[in-house]
């Protein structure tokens, strides 16, 4: 029995749930849930913020502790941030290009 009146299907993202939600739940729609889509996201910048924070080989530090120390802000909301830590970071990328900047801002320039 196929039950239709569901109309929408919240999973983690595996493909053993997204087949199953296909097969008997085709018509609803699947959305990912929050927790899993934020940890992914935390996932990749984390790696991103990894690679620009290293430094060639021999260097000391190793890293660049002040990539390194970011890594809170990095994850924070901007309008939580105060305006020193929005400069801190307005710094930050300035100086690392490549590094991706917050998601979550409020500012579709930043």
């Amino acid at each position: 029995m196929v039950p239709h009146g569901v109309k929408v299907v919240v999973s983690d993202g595996s493909k053993a749930y997204k087949a199953a939600i296909e097969v008997r739940l085709g018509h609803a729609r699947h959305v990912l849930d929050r927790f899993h889509v934020i940890a992914w996201f935390q996932a990749g910048l984390t790696a991103v913020r990894r690679d620009v924070q290293r430094r060639p080989e021999g260097s000391k530090p190793a890293f660049d502790p002040e990539v390194f120390r970011s890594r809170f802000l990095l994850m924070r909301r901007s309008d939580k941030l105060d305006a020193a830590e929005q400069s801190r970071l307005d710094a930050l990328f300035v100086a690392h290009p490549r590094h991706p900047r917050n998601m979550n801002s409020t500012d579709a320039g930043r």
